[in-house]
């Protein structure tokens, strides 16, 4: 194993780690819920972080993301002033979607979620967050990715305790959401504290032309986002208004799987300086080397994994939420369908390329397509229809941004992508799982027997199916670095 692959392997583990924290907070903070509030507070309080998830990345614009584009090209005097002007912006942006938020409350204080009194709580926590969203970002720039790691896993850890601390201690919703204000403040004061200890000395002033390469930079990746973040939330939102009686079911439903789409960005944001030199120096065979390195790494482990997830859904749901959510198994089933494009961060490679407009397009193309089809499906079949909007919008989306990485990399697109591995995986996980279906049939029918068959069958089937065939002959190595790539100053 080279070097490149080893650091890329370990980093990756590493910012991994932390991501998973991360999006396993939100499904035990969700599994917690669900036991301790009856089903109309769930509804409330899954509404309340729908409203809260949009507002702070719509706060934030994707400000944060431009970090890993300036870091390394700025001298080390300025990269201070880059963290705390990146925190200002975010500032900025954070008091104007808080103030949104507030200005919802004479309209959603009394409908059937009764969110009054809670939403001025909600407001305050969303102004703190949001100026603090670049941690991460800036601890990875610095080649740090333990610390970033970090960071993203012990937040979502004090996000857990913060709210659901005062809930089980009888506090009740407002409980909760003062709590979730005392974790964005605690961010605060930890976030000031990083840049102190991890950014060098350097004078801080405003630097209004870089202060407008920011802007310029990141305004289609805030375009993005938001609308990347209203389409993962529209569906919700439409199930809200018109089957209301399934909304608690539905915001189950449409809960990512933690890990199966955090690893592939990881892989991204290890990457992520390395890509940037690449396009810079001109490699585009060096930034098309890291590209199918990782993303037929992923194929390998992102497969199996959503294959297996759709296979012991029915079981998951009866046991991590009860049988009372037992109706949001299939519209779970169509969510987790989507986790099988995620064998990568694509937005990266446009990122890193300067090619953000087409991150903005493609996010046109998600939300547009999940719109158009969500109103309609959901009005006449309810949450399953809006959870194949969803899926059939990420799959034209999908194809859209490859022709997209195509293009920044001079390529068709039957070469930008490892469409033989890629098949070849899918084909023996839908097989392996198809046995391991049929298999079960055999077991007791109890939801821990079932699990543990389709589970253990499918695993004993995929892992020789994938030897059988000699599928991993098929993956690249991970290409040596540039000899001129380093990072001035950074370890």
């Amino acid at each position: 194993m080279s070097e490149a692959a080893f650091r890329l392997g370990a980093r990756t583990l590493i910012v991994t780690a932390g991501q998973t924290l991360a999006k396993a907070g939100g499904l035990v903070l969700a599994l917690i819920l669900v036991r301790v509030l009856t089903p109309e507070e769930w509804a409330t309080m899954a509404l309340i972080f729908s409203i809260y998830s949009v507002a702070v990345g719509l706060g934030g614009m994707n400000i944060q993301q431009g970090i890993y584009f300036f870091y390394g090209r700025l001298g080390r005097e300025d990269r201070r002033l880059l963290a705390v002007q990146t925190s200002g912006l975010l500032a900025v942006t954070g008091l104007v979607t808080a103030a949104i938020v507030l200005g919802l409350e004479p309209w959603l204080a009394d409908g059937p979620y009764r969110l009054g009194g809670l939403l001025g709580w909600l407001a305050l926590a969303i102004a703190l967050e949001v100026p603090t969203l670049g941690a991460p970002q800036l601890l990875l720039a610095a080649e740090r990715p333990a610390g970033s790691a970090a960071f993203t896993g012990g937040a979502a850890f004090i996000q857990i305790l913060s709210v659901a601390g005062p809930l089980l201690l009888g506090a009740g919703l407002e409980g909760a959401m003062i709590g979730l204000t005392a974790y964005a403040a605690l961010r605060v004061v930890v976030y000031v504290a990083l840049v102190a200890r991890y950014t060098p000395r350097g004078a801080i002033r405003f630097d209004w032309s870089l202060i407008r390469e920011q802007v310029t930079y990141t305004a289609p990746l805030g375009l993005a986002l938001g609308t990347a973040i209203l389409n993962r939330n529209i569906g919700k939102w439409f199930v809200a208004a018109f089957d209301a009686p399934n909304f608690g079911a539905y915001a189950i439903a449409a809960t990512e799987v933690p890990f199966v789409s955090i690893v592939p960005y990881a892989v991204g944001a290890v990457l992520a300086t390395r890509l940037v030199h690449a396009f810079k120096e001109g490699r585009i065979d060096l930034s098309r080397a890291y590209w199918l390195a990782s993303t037929s790494r992923m194929s390998l482990l992102v497969i199996p994994a959503t294959i297996g997830i759709v296979l012991c859904a029915p079981q998951l749901i009866v046991l991590l939420f009860t049988s009372e959510y037992a109706a949001a198994t299939l519209p779970f089933q169509i969510h987790s369908v989507i986790l099988l494009h995620r064998v990568a961060e694509y937005g990266i490679m446009l990122r890193a390329a300067g090619d953000t407009r087409s991150l903005w397009w493609a996010s046109v193309v998600l939300l547009g397509v999940n719109a158009l089809m969500g109103l309609p499906l959901t009005l006449t079949v309810g949450m399953n229809g809006a959870a194949v909007a969803m899926l059939a919008a990420n799959v034209v989306a999908w194809l859209y941004i490859l022709t997209r990485i195509a293009r920044v990399m001079n390529m068709r697109l039957a070469d930008v992508f490892p469409w033989r591995l890629y098949g070849g995986v899918l084909l023996v996980a839908l097989a392996s799982a198809g046995l391991a279906w049929k298999a079960s049939g055999l077991a007791p029918g109890d939801a821990v027997s079932q699990l543990a068959i389709r589970a253990g069958a499918f695993t004993v089937l995929f892992v020789g199916g994938l030897s059988v065939l000699r599928l991993r002959r098929w993956v690249p190595a991970v290409p040596e670095d540039h000899p001129d790539f380093r990072l001035e100053g950074t370890s």
